[in-house]
């Protein structure tokens, strides 16, 4: 029974590096078939927007299903709420330049691995709003949730 929990949690993993955590996964149902030993995990509620702990049993993994409380808050929180990034940080013209977070993973601290998410950042060089795949937990305000608001908001700012 081990060696298949051993094989699930490494699968759960690739799965995490391999598309990482979107809106989509907001909605996943976090209720789980048991197959297994139950372990505690933390999910995304959707409905009360915010990270409630869950029984696992092994089947049906989601990427909605995280290891701590602060793994579940640090990736779905900023990606399942209607604000995003950018309702916690305001994005100025010191942050059109301030993209040294490009091209440097970052593990988040107590984090079991890393986390990615696909955002949109303002390239300063090419002078337009680019997609890009965000390892940090933290950083700067040069992140949206979209084109659209990447172009509203930093485009005026970043060519006036």
């Amino acid at each position: 029974m081990f060696p298949k929990l051993g094989l699930l949690v490494f699968l759960s993993i690739c799965v995490y590096m391999s598309r990482g955590f979107t809106k989509t996964d907001c909605n996943e149902n976090h209720e789980r078939v048991s197959c297994g030993s139950k372990s505690k995990r933390f999910t995304w509620n959707n409905e009360k927007k915010l990270c409630i702990e869950a029984s696992y049993g092994g089947c049906n993994s989601t990427l909605n299903n995280f290891p701590s409380r602060l793994d579940c808050e640090r990736v779905a929180r900023p990606i399942c709420t209607k604000d995003f990034i950018n309702a916690m940080n305001a994005f100025s013209k010191n942050d059109c330049k301030h993209d040294t977070f490009i091209g440097k993973p970052l593990e988040c601290p107590g984090a079991n691995y890393k986390y990615f998410y696909d955002v949109w950042i303002w390239d300063n060089r090419r002078e337009k709003c680019i997609e890009w795949v965000h390892f940090n937990c933290n950083g700067s305000p040069n992140r949206f949730a979209n084109k659209e608001d990447c172009e509203r908001i930093a485009r005026p700012i970043c060519t006036s």
